[in-house]
């Protein structure tokens, strides 16, 4: 997607209805995406890109967001009405196009602020942007009710973890409300059930929060999922464990629950059986009911560094999963033999967590896959980063160096 010496880094990515892809990330040179050329504001300085991608790959249109300083589109969404929702982190405002711009008050000296946006479908035009007062806005979904946005505030001097807040903005971007416990707390994912239920995604590290609903406590890092009603107010928050563990991703399913996968170091239990440490860095994938009750859980290691990115529930229940492994893994169906660095893999689970099919795909240097969405049909977009050659089943890509953003189209 780069053309050297760019780096480009793909984050996220969002389905409409008719299977078009929208992608984000970041970049610093020059990029060619398709026939567009974009260039960031400054060969160090990055900026953030939007990137619209019809079914066939084929790039539709792509526009790049940049300001005087560095700029990172790192979440997106797409609303009921087709809209497009992205956000990020900045130092310095945020030019959307068209007159339309987020504002920032950092100085260069200070943490980067967050902003949102909302864009056409069409054509990539914002009609409104907005700077939010925090480190970076992490993530952004949408349903008819309105507009949701998890933030961080990172306290400068830096430090880990940071104060959280998630707001409600209508479709017209007006503030509806804010929702934030006492305390500091890493946050990784917000999800929506059908119903107009929130789910909330982080992490403790050692610490106690106050929560609206009673305090929680870990002392290593541990995985928490809170469930908040449409207008904000906290049903429930569950706290997972002291086996050093922390979340990626949450998607809904179709009875109010989730999947959620994530990461441990040491052998943790996310309210079932006990997932085993294999050493280095392992990944994990679980389904948690409505009430955030156990339902099956899965731990895959190698000894060496595994990281679950993102997952996806396609329309008969299963799931696809996707993520990182440098060693040698076996999802249950074979094992699989990294090419070199860290190889991708993406994984097919029953509605029963049993592995239906397990694919690594990879090159000699490092792959990620961080972020995966379904489309129409029970396709999925999966898409991440590679800083060498890569095969992703369609023939050797990537011949530059540098790092760049990839992404990849599969069927079910």
């Amino acid at each position: 997607m780069a053309t050297a010496p760019a780096t480009t880094e793909v984050y996220d990515v969002a389905n409409d209805t008719a299977g078009n892809s929208f992608l984000v990330g970041s970049f610093a040179g020059t990029v060619q995406i398709g026939t567009v050329v974009l260039s960031s504001s400054g060969n160090t300085d990055f900026d953030g890109f939007v990137v619209k991608l019809a079914p066939t790959g084929a790039v539709v249109w792509a526009k790049r967001h940049g300001g005087p300083g560095s700029q990172s589109t790192s979440t997106v969404s797409v609303d009921p009405a087709g809209n497009v929702l992205v956000g990020g982190a900045t130092c310095g405002s945020v030019d959307f196009g068209g007159g339309v711009a987020a504002s920032s008050t950092c100085t260069g000296t200070a943490p980067t602020d967050g902003f949102i946006a909302k864009l056409s479908s069409t054509n990539g035009a914002a009609s409104w942007a907005l700077g939010v007062a925090e480190y970076l806005s992490r993530e952004v979904v949408a349903d008819a009710n309105g507009v949701y946005v998890l933030s961080a505030d990172r306290p400068f001097p830096l430090s880990d973890p940071w104060p959280m807040r998630l707001r409600k903005y209508s479709a017209s971007g007006a503030l509806l409300w804010t929702y934030q416990p006492n305390g500091l707390v890493n946050v990784e994912d917000v999800e929506l059930t059908s119903s107009g239920q929130v789910w909330l995604a982080g992490y403790l590290d050692g610490n106690t929060i106050q929560f609206a609903t009673g305090s929680k406590t870990s002392t290593d890092s541990a995985t928490f999922l809170a469930r908040l009603d449409a207008d904000g107010n906290e049903s429930f928050v569950e706290v997972f464990g002291d086996g050093a563990n922390w979340p990626t991703d949450i998607v809904r399913d179709e009875s109010g629950g989730v999947y959620i996968t994530g990461g441990y170091v040491s052998a943790t239990n996310l309210g079932g059986v006990v997932l085993p440490a294999f050493g280095g860095t392992d990944a994990f994938i679980a389904h948690l009911g409505a009430s955030a009750q156990h339902l099956w859980s899965r731990g895959y290691g190698s000894g060496a560094n595994e990281a679950g990115g993102g997952v996806a529930r396609l329309s008969d229940g299963s799931v696809v999963w996707v993520g990182a492994s440098e060693g040698t893994l076996d999802f249950g169906v074979g094992s699989h033999v990294p090419v070199g660095g860290s190889d991708v893999f993406v994984v097919r689970l029953s509605p029963t967590g049993d592995t239906i099919w397990s694919r690594y795909l990879g090159g000699a240097g490092d792959d990620r896959l961080t972020a995966v969405a379904v489309a129409p049909g029970d396709d999925f977009v999966a898409v991440g980063t590679t800083d060498g050659q890569i095969n992703l089943g369609g023939g050797l890509l990537f011949p530059s160096d540098g790092v760049e953003g990839m992404a990849v189209r599969l069927g079910p």
